[in-house]
């Protein structure tokens, strides 16, 4: 499962990248978690950059339905689960990143956590669905799930799962408001293995309350529980 990502690069960076605009201020994320303001652009207006909720708490939602955190969406599910099958027809979107964090299991219950960015350390896209809705005041919110497969062969030793990133041509069919709902599927099965670097950093990344640059560092790799492994 992806729980944690990185959004750093600068502002500008961004929107050049991307060809799209922050209506607003902008924040830099090193630790971005399920439940917060994450900037994603949506098939409804591919040029504005908005913040939604990566997932969702359960006092966010007057519909029990939409209860649960549903941070990722594996691939072999869009098609078998109403709820994606019909996020897949019409509200796709493309989550914004520059790193992600995983977790590689050691031992029955330690884990050390590596930070992945692509090889060139630009920002990337990740295949989204989102969802729009009133919360019990009333309000409307969005949010957003990241779509996964499992990991390639490159990255298989340190996670099971991969979100899907997508290039900017690929961004482009992904959000297109006129795809069919195969020629959805096929932009993401289509979509190659990009070219990755993985190091470890400190347990720090654990603690959400920690949210700076410190975080990039590389570190000797260590489990939560402050033990070094020689065998990473």
């Amino acid at each position: 499962m992806i729980e944690r990502y990185t959004i750093t690069k600068d502002q500008e960076q961004i929107e050049q990248k991307f060809n799209a605009h922050f209506p607003s201020s902008y924040k830099k994320r090193f630790n971005a978690a399920p439940t917060q303001l994450l900037p994603i652009i949506t098939s409804t207006n591919p040029t504005l950059i908005k913040y939604f909720y990566w997932g969702t708490e359960p006092n966010l939602s007057k519909n029990n339905i939409i209860a649960s955190k549903l941070i990722n969406a594996p691939i072999e599910q869009l098609t078998e689960k109403h709820m994606y099958k019909n996020a897949l027809k019409g509200r796709r979107c493309v989550v914004l990143a520059d790193g992600l964090y995983v977790w590689k299991s050691i031992s029955k219950k330690g884990q050390i956590p590596y930070i992945i960015a692509l090889a060139d350390k630009e920002p990337f896209i990740m295949a989204g669905l989102y969802e729009t809705y009133e919360n019990i005041d009333g309000i409307k919110v969005g949010t957003f799930s990241i779509i996964t497969q499992a990991a390639d062969s490159n990255m298989a030793k340190l996670t099971g799962e991969m979100p899907i990133i997508l290039n900017s041509s690929q961004g482009q069919k992904w959000l297109n408001t006129t795809n069919t709902l195969e020629e959805s599927l096929e932009v993401l099965t289509n979509a190659l293995p990009s070219e990755m670097v993985s190091y470890p950093v400190s347990p720090l990344v654990n603690n959400l309350a920690n949210d700076s640059s410190i975080l990039l560092n590389p570190a000797p790799p260590a489990d939560q529980f402050g033990n070094y492994s020689l065998f990473d």
